[in-house]
This record gives structure tokens, sequence and C-alpha cells, in this order.
């Protein structure tokens, strides 16, 4: 809606979004190659396996998820107070609600890159598409009329949509259960 807003959502967004997703992107870096070598060739106990390890991983990363938003919604003033320029501390309110989102979007990418491992390709790219482009809409939508309580709320509701397509694909993974 304005250059002003814009500022105060970028300023939201790398301090709160930004390092969660660096993190989870770490531990997806760096658990990805363990998964392939693990599924190696496909039989039913490297699937499960795989799928195990995954699920433990996402459940991890849910549980940094809810105390990083806990510790938001408490300690938002400070971390803006700590972090950032005077101007910026009228959106800090909104930084639980920006944890949340990096963090269900990051479960969503670890069971991305777990469906990926198993070669589920044909199954994944709707999800991806669909998702991506109802973001693009939710933001728009949301900030045209909220503003930037819009855009924190579009980037929710686009990564509760996405962590609950990723998690409905593979909780019904046919080969392993």
């Amino acid at each position: 809606s304005s250059t002003e807003s814009a500022g105060l959502l970028v300023v939201l967004t790398q301090v709160g979004y930004m390092p969660a997703i660096i993190f989870s992107g770490m531990i997806i870096t760096y658990i990805s190659p363990i998964l392939y070598d693990i599924y190696g060739d496909g039989k039913m106990k490297n699937k499960i396996e795989v799928h195990n390890l995954s699920i433990k991983i996402s459940y991890f990363i849910l549980l940094i998820t809810i105390i990083a938003t806990m510790a938001a919604y408490f300690l938002h003033g400070f971390v803006f107070e700590m972090l950032t320029n005077e101007r910026y501390h009228s959106v800090s309110y909104l930084l639980p609600g920006v944890v949340l989102s990096a963090g269900l979007f990051s479960i969503g990418q670890m069971l991305f890159t777990k469906l990926n491992t198993e070669l589920r390709i044909n199954e994944i790219v709707k999800p991806k598409i669909i998702t991506a482009l109802a973001g693009v809409f939710l933001n728009m939508i949301g900030a045209y009329f909220w503003g930037i309580e819009g855009v924190v709320f579009a980037l929710i509701a686009f990564s509760v949509f996405y962590f609950i397509w990723m998690m409905h694909l593979s909780k019904y993974d046919k080969s392993v259960n």
C-alpha cells in the first residue's frame, strides 16, 4: 500500500521469517542426501525408514516452530528493540505470525523433500504450483484490503495450506502404510 509498509514488511520478514527459513533449510540440506541414501533402491524397509525419519524431523521442526512462535509472542518488543530502528517497532506484534508461517512452510518443505526422495514427482507438482499461486493471490488481497496485517495473515494462510497438503500426501503414502 506504501513504501513505508513495504519497508515494515521487509524488516518483519528479515527478523522473523528468514532466520526460520535459513535454520530449516540447513536441516533439510543436511538431511536430503541421507534420505536419498537410505531410500536407495526403494525396498519397503528403506521406504519405511525414510518415512519415519522424515516425520521425526518434521515433528522436530514443529516443536522448534511452537517454541519460536511463543518466544516471539512474549519477546517481540524486545527483539525489535534490539535488532531494529525505532520506526519499525510498530509492527513487532506481527512477529509471532511471521515466525509461525515460516515454521509451517519449513515443515511442508521437509515433507516435500521426503516425497521427492520417494520419487513421487507427479504427486508434488500440482501442490507446489497451486499453493504458490494461492500465496500470490492471498498476498495481493491481503495487502490491498488490510495492508501489512493482511500480508502476514496471507503468509500464515499460505503456509497452513502448503503444510496440510504436504502432510496429506506424506501421511497417505500407500507404499509405506
